[in-house]
């Protein structure tokens, strides 16, 4: 079986924080609000997660019931809350990562892919940023 660690840098080489931090500051600062809200404040790991601070998915049973409850009601907020206009899945944020490095082997790398071409195929979504022809403008 094929195994990689994979690494999310929270900071660039200058110091600026990534969009991952970014996004972990976001989850945070909630959790954070939510937490005052309670008697016994919760510690969790996890992005997502229980009441008590645990996963939602079961080794055992190997599925994370409840998951989908809850990125429903996440993704509901965020549309009354923010700019997004359109709901996207989990899974799109996935995609959204290997379409945002700039080659195919940087994707597959970080995508922890055995091929770059299952990569490609399915992960590089955004198509490749062309400069018009010399002399031509699509300006008017």
């Amino acid at each position: 079986m094929w195994r990689t660690t994979l690494r999310f840098p929270l900071f660039d080489i200058d110091g600026n924080p990534t969009t991952v931090r970014t996004a972990l500051d976001v989850v945070e600062s909630y959790y954070a609000k939510e937490n005052m809200k309670r008697s016994v404040p919760v510690v969790s790991p996890w992005l997502f997660h229980t009441r008590k601070g645990a996963g939602y998915y079961d080794m055992e049973k190997r599925q994370a019931s409840g998951f989908k409850s809850v990125w429903q009601r996440s993704m509901t907020k965020a549309l009354e809350e923010t700019g997004l206009v359109e709901r996207f899945t989990e899974h799109d944020l996935r995609a959204k990562v290997g379409s945002d490095v700039d080659s195919d082997i940087d994707a597959q790398k970080l995508l922890a892919h055995a091929n770059a071409a299952t990569t490609a195929k399915h992960y590089r979504r955004r198509g490749a940023t062309v400069k018009p022809a010399r002399g031509f403008s699509l300006m008017e």
